[in-house]
């Protein structure tokens, strides 16, 4: 086609039709240009194409996550509400100094070693950024709220670390004290009715409490962003 085009120039110098060879090489530009313009907006269609469907899946892997995630949490929620209920009720036998529960104060001492703990390794939001996927994400509304959830992960984190820190260096020292693990055996029944061992069961109870609110804000962050992601997915 070019070798065409160029014995047509040669055709229109050698007759000396300046004029007609001069039209002719501005049309040519264009339908060189026209052809480049035609070219680039196949390619950007082509890209747009690709990105979209790089965006839908990554709106599905990650809504899979999400739901994951949702049961991982819902799981912990009933496991944290369980021990917050039982160490509630042995801050009443305390108040009460109901010397008859004492073996029910024993078994529920005997759990406060125990936490909920949401597995999160994860920062959502700094791995899309880095890996580069955050450009594919046209939805500024769902980067705005995967960035919120992010928080409310830190969030729950650093609650998990506390509790675990009151565990080690609080639980662990008055559970020492005051049982034979072994047996379980109560070594001095008199510093289990004590403001101070019932304090440290309300201190408990505040953390927990903190750690299933954090919990149901980050299961309505989720729902949220699913709710949107459906949106965007059909």
């Amino acid at each position: 086609m070019i070798k065409f085009f160029r014995n047509i120039r040669h055709q229109f110098m050698n007759e000396g039709k300046t004029s007609k060879y001069l039209k002719y090489a501005v049309g040519e530009i264009v339908l060189v240009v026209i052809g480049i313009l035609i070219a680039l907006q196949i390619n950007n269609w082509n890209n747009a194409r690709l990105n979209k469907i790089a965006e839908l899946n990554f709106y599905l892997n990650f809504k899979e996550q999400m739901v994951e995630d949702i049961h991982e949490i819902e799981d912990n929620v009933e496991y944290n509400n369980n021990y917050i209920n039982q160490f509630k009720q042995a801050v009443q036998i305390i108040e009460k100094n109901d010397r008859s529960k004492l073996d029910s104060l024993t078994q529920i001492s005997m759990n406060l070693i125990k936490y909920s703990d949401v597995s999160r390794q994860v920062n959502i939001y700094e791995s899309l950024v880095n890996g580069g996927e955050i450009k594919l994400l046209k939805n500024t509304f769902i980067k705005e709220e995967i960035r919120k959830l992010e928080e409310l992960y830190i969030y729950v984190s650093k609650m998990e670390e506390i509790h675990k820190d009151v565990i080690l260096n609080e639980v662990a020292i008055a559970i020492s004290d005051n049982f034979k693990l072994l047996t379980k055996e109560v070594l001095n029944a008199d510093n289990l009715y004590t403001v101070k061992y019932q304090n440290l069961l309300i201190i408990i109870i505040g953390i927990m409490s903190e750690k299933d609110e954090v919990y149901h804000k980050s299961l309505a962050e989720i729902k949220t962003i699913i709710k949107y992601i459906d949106e965007e997915i059909d």
